[in-house]
């Protein structure tokens, strides 16, 4: 089991540009309440049936999300109406949830746990989880001491271990860096045309490779899901939601937030056609007319954004 020295923040390779990890502003890292978390992260227990946990849908392996799923079902093996995203580099985000309608990832957590569609809990439910877990209560009294437990404690909880998935150790970081032989010859053709002809700059750039905004890619002529629409109401949000981080995107397929597009060639396939007509669709999607060995070579650069040591990184696997 890893030492506690190596969950820490100060062992987390962060992304070139980030100094830090933003903990909840009421609370700063603590090593009790992380082993609280990734206990919690992992417990079925906490369901309404008792048959899922958080990690059943963000698999550590995965990339921490659902590959494989165009949507993830929940208890009762419920389906929910959009592809589960990967949660890594979630402490850096603005919003949370594909139509941006929380502003904390701890409310987003707690709104999770208590979705018919998703873990259905109660409060009652999540205390009786701890209460009846001398394992789970003995990591409660450890990281809150007396606090009674509630569904917002172990959202707090969760907030904190789910903040501590930070990717930063891919190829294209120790490019960046200034490893020149992170990066092979075709990968290198791809990065050119990433910052380049296809436009991908545009809405994924920076240290987490997305802009954090909204945008409809013209993924459909008609949204039945209206994404970000839902939450503000104004027509020109219709059928938009927001840009997901490309860290790790080879192993999180299918793609799209209704999981449309099952591999890394259809999305690139989708893009360079210019996308579907649609009123509110983004300025910037438009024919990027690449050849078939252009559109080789930057999926061969989306597979550097994989970080080999987050998925295999023990400190945040089921303990």
């Amino acid at each position: 089991m890893p030492s506690e020295q190596q969950c820490s923040p100060e062992k987390i390779s962060l992304p070139i540009g980030i100094a830090s990890i933003p903990f909840a502003a009421h609370q700063s890292y603590s090593q009790s309440v992380f082993e609280l978390g990734r206990a919690l992260f992992y417990d079925v227990t906490l369901s309404g049936d008792g048959d899922i946990s958080c990690a059943s849908c963000h698999k550590q392996e995965e990339g921490f999300a659902d590959a494989g799923n165009i949507v993830s079902k929940g208890v009762g093996r419920e389906s929910g109406m959009r592809n589960a995203p990967t949660i890594i580099n979630v402490a850096f985000q603005s919003s949370y949830f594909m139509d941006g309608r929380v502003l904390s990832l701890e409310k987003q957590i707690e709104d999770a746990l208590r979705s018919p569609n998703e873990m259905y809990a109660t409060d009652s439910i999540v205390k009786q989880a701890v209460l009846k877990s001398s394992r789970l209560s003995r990591l409660w009294n450890t990281a809150f001491g007396d606090q009674e437990v509630s569904l917002k404690g172990i959202s707090t909880a969760i907030g904190l271990f789910t903040r501590m998935i930070v990717s930063g150790s891919t190829r294209h970081d120790a490019f960046i860096a200034g490893n020149q032989s992170a990066l092979n010859q075709q990968e290198q053709r791809g990065k050119v045309l990433f910052e380049g002809k296809a436009h991908c700059v545009k809405c994924h750039d920076g240290p987490h490779l997305s802009d954090g905004l909204f945008h409809s890619t013209g993924l459909h002529t008609h949204y039945y899901d209206k994404g970000r629409y839902y939450v503000t109401y104004s027509n020109g949000d219709i059928g938009t939601f927001k840009t997901p981080t490309l860290r790790n995107i080879a192993l999180t397929f299918p793609y799209m937030h209704d999981g449309s597009l099952p591999t890394l060639r259809s999305v690139i396939e989708h893009y360079n056609v210019g996308g579907k007509q649609f009123i509110n669709k983004s300025a910037d999607i438009q024919p990027l007319n690449l050849t078939s060995d252009e559109m080789d070579d930057l999926e061969a650069y989306l597979h550097a954004f994989t970080d080999s040591s987050l998925i295999r990184n023990a400190c945040l696997s089921k303990p």
